[in-house]
């Protein structure tokens, strides 16, 4: 087993044929473009399917931060609606002794409102009159020696000239304290509502100041882990969330740093509402109406806005092409794994190419011997057959030359007369009428065995009468049907001409009756082996070999025709019969077989050919029998 194994080994091993490399060059073009397709088609599926699974992601997370953005702004404007119309703002403005109680007021408003970083209430003049800040966790009202002046700042100006019912929301930027930015930074927004006297005159604006780092932070949260972070841009397409904090509240300290000015292209599209994308990410945005957003949840009748709309964005990258650096190793991967598969593969198709040719040329090499053996036994059985004719004419020839030879002496002694003559005369004539016509039957014997020999230990292809070649090939088989009690017999035959190989043919119908006689009577059974031919159609015929034998078992049926498989090893069984009548059949006589047998039924074999023969006994489908109508 290890020689065999080191013989394989070296087959595989060894320097590769022209053919080798042609086929290994076949074997790596298919095998690397048919797995190149299949992955670049899963790619491209797996690379759309995973852009709109991230996007549907990213929209859904801008939906939800644009509800949370603008109900939470909504929110604490109608807190600052029912400040504004609250019971202690009301005594205030009209008794100034009434500030202890809206301070109380205002207090009990931050400490409820954790998101309240400064409720004030301005007068008409720009001065805080009340003012409660939140200090980490304490709620701090501010005295009236550090009340200072907003008369200059743009939110208490633009309030102050707002109707009644108004509502006014600056923009989102960091706190600024005496003129300097809070460390560390806090955005806040602003909203504020003009207050009047019941008489209607102008009393001033009250200012609720939100911290919005909630709004930040929760718009982190709401990112989905599969996104980007959600940026949050004013209407100038400043950076307030979302990016570095290097990139973030340009407008604070006179720095250039917004998407208009490094994406100039990206934020004409998100506020014309049109999609952008590029090939190597993509863009969600969504715009936050928020004025719009107040105006419909709350009482106010009009909402102005700083720098409304604000927007939000979400940048993410899309996954590369099937020919990007990161599929590289992949690619080289499947290169040298298909190379190996393509050089192992030329080596096995090589090798199994050549076993097939090995097994081709030992069934060529039996079918001679069979052939020959075949002769063999046609050879014996002619000389059976010619025993009787030469052994007649022989006797006949002594009769004559012992008549002759009788007649010589009388004639010599003179005491022959007419008549004797006459007689001796006609005896000899008989003599030789019967030694002419024994060696006329021998001669006929000789001719039909030359001929047959002739068509097998050749393939010549020829016409020929199939019921007489079937005739005389039983005719020669006959001898070995002498002693036992098996008959061979002719069948009814059909007049048929066929075009085909005659001697492959009556090599197949010999093995089929010597299969039969070795194998359908058992134990010296007696029995009749019968061969038939009609005609299949118009274009075939069927040659039927039957016996009344035993039977197949119908385990063994399907097993018949594999090679060397047999029920009388030892009793002059080789298990090739079969196998040859099988290749004669299906190879160079281009047709089918078909067995019906029973156990007890007896056996019929039949062999289903066209009338015309394949031209190289090869294409046998193109000729494979079909019951038709005559």
């Amino acid at each position: 087993m290890r020689g065999a194994l080191t013989s394989f080994l070296g087959r595989i091993v060894r320097k590769p044929t022209l053919v080798e490399w042609r086929l290994m060059l076949a074997l790596f073009a298919g095998l690397f473009v048919a797995v190149l397709l299949i992955w670049y088609v899963s790619y491209t599926v797996e690379q759309r399917l995973q852009a709109q699974r991230t996007r549907l992601q990213a929209e859904g997370a801008l939906r939800l931060a644009d509800i949370w953005v603008s109900g939470f702004i909504a929110e604490y404007a109608q807190y600052l609606n029912v400040i504004g119309d609250s019971y202690a703002l009301g005594m205030r403005l009209e008794d100034e002794g009434a500030t202890a109680a809206l301070i109380q007021d205002f207090s009990a408003w931050v400490r409820a409102k954790p998101d309240i970083a400064q409720l004030r209430y301005i007068a008409v003049d720009g001065t805080e009159e009340v003012r409660v800040d939140r200090v980490g966790d304490a709620i701090v009202p501010v005295g009236a020696t550090d009340l200072q002046d907003k008369s200059p700042r743009y939110y208490f100006q633009a309030a102050n000239t707002l109707p009644a019912g108004s509502l006014y929301l600056s923009r989102l930027d960091l706190n600024v304290e005496d003129g300097v930015i809070e460390e560390p930074w806090r955005p806040m927004l602003r909203l504020a509502a003009p207050v009047f006297s019941p008489d209607g005159a102008r009393r001033g604006v009250l200012v609720v100041n939100l911290d919005a780092s909630s709004i930040l932070v929760k718009l982190d949260l709401l990112t989905s882990p599969f996104v980007s972070r959600i940026q949050l841009l004013n209407a100038d397409g400043y950076w307030m969330g979302g990016v570095a904090r290097r990139d973030r509240w340009g407008f604070m300290f006179g720095k250039n740093t917004t998407l208009a000015e490094r994406a100039p292209g990206l934020f004409a599209d998100m506020k014309a509402g049109v999609e952008h994308r590029s090939d190597a990410q993509d863009y969600v945005f969504a715009r936050l109406p928020v004025g719009e957003t107040i105006a419909e949840d709350t009482g106010f009748d009009h909402v102005e806005t700083a720098d409304a709309p604000w927007y939000l964005l979400i940048v993410y990258p899309l996954r590369p092409g099937f020919l990007s650096s990161e599929n590289l190793p992949g690619l080289a991967v499947l290169f040298i794994a298909s190379a190996a598969f393509a050089a192992l593969g030329a080596r096995l198709i090589a090798y199994r190419r050549t076993a097939d040719a090995r097994v081709r040329a030992a069934e060529a090499r039996m079918v001679r011997i069979d052939r020959l053996a075949g002769l063999g036994g046609l050879v014996a059985g002619v000389a059976h057959e010619l025993n009787t004719p030469i052994g007649n004419a022989m006797m006949v020839a002594t009769t004559i030359d012992r008549r002759a030879e009788s007649l010589q002496e009388s004639l010599q002694e003179g005491r022959i007369g007419r008549n004797a003559f006459a007689r001796a005369l006609d005896d000899i004539r008989q003599g030789t009428r019967m030694t002419r016509e024994a060696l006329e039957g021998a001669a006929e014997i000789i001719g039909n065995f030359k001929q047959i020999a002739v068509d097998q230990a050749s393939d010549r292809r020829r016409r020929f009468s199939l019921a007489r070649y079937l005739h005389d090939t039983i005719s020669l088989l006959q001898p070995q049907f002498s002693k036992g009690d098996v008959r061979l017999v002719a069948g009814p035959m059909d007049e048929i001409r066929m075009h085909s190989f005659p001697g492959p043919l009556g090599q197949a119908v010999t093995n089929l009756v010597n299969n039969a006689r070795l194998h359908a009577f058992p134990h010296g059974a007696a029995g009749t082996i019968t061969v038939s031919a009609e005609r299949k159609g118009r274009r075939g015929v069927a040659i039927s070999v039957a016996d009344d034998g035993c039977g197949i078992l119908p385990e063994n049926r399907d097993r018949i025709f594999d090679p060397f498989f047999s029920t009388s090893f030892g009793k002059g069984g080789s298990g090739l019969g079969l196998v040859i009548v099988h290749n004669i059949v299906t190879g160079v006589l281009g047709g089918d077989i078909e067995v019906d047998s029973a156990p007890g039924d007896g056996t019929r074999i039949t062999l289903l050919l066209p009338l015309v023969s394949p031209g190289s006994g090869v294409d046998a489908n193109a000729y494979q029998m079909k019951e038709q109508g005559p």
